[in-house]
């Protein structure tokens, strides 16, 4: 048990009881959203076109993501991932970290991949 949680622990039940309301309150009214997603027609009409399509991931709409995002970021190339903690494995893989040596990361999810 570290100290904070000690502390916490050591207040009286009247404390626990407001500190439970001041939680209820702002839980309540505060909302802090990371960000808003700005989806157009355009984009849910490209969307559309992918589900209606044969293929619905690594098909031809993929490759031209890359190919664009590559060009974009003046990259040799670009390779799409499912998620950002394939991304981070293939960042790896690439940079030579491996079992035997070791990255710091930040414990928070959400702070390393947006890093």
């Amino acid at each position: 048990m570290n100290r904070y949680d000690a502390a916490f622990l050591s207040k009286s039940a009247s404390s626990h009881s407001r500190i439970e309301r001041i939680v209820a309150t702002t839980s309540k009214t505060r909302n802090i959203p990371f960000g808003r997603p700005i989806i157009g027609e355009e984009e849910r009409q490209a969307v559309l076109e992918v589900l209606s399509g044969p293929i619905l991931t690594h098909g031809p709409r993929v490759h031209e993501f890359e190919h664009v995002f590559a060009r974009f970021t003046k990259a040799p190339f670009a390779v799409a991932t499912a998620s950002c903690t394939a991304a981070l494995h293939l960042a790896y893989l690439h940079l030579g970290i491996g079992p035997r040596l070791s990255a710091k990361m930040d414990r928070r999810p959400y702070c390393r991949t947006m890093r």
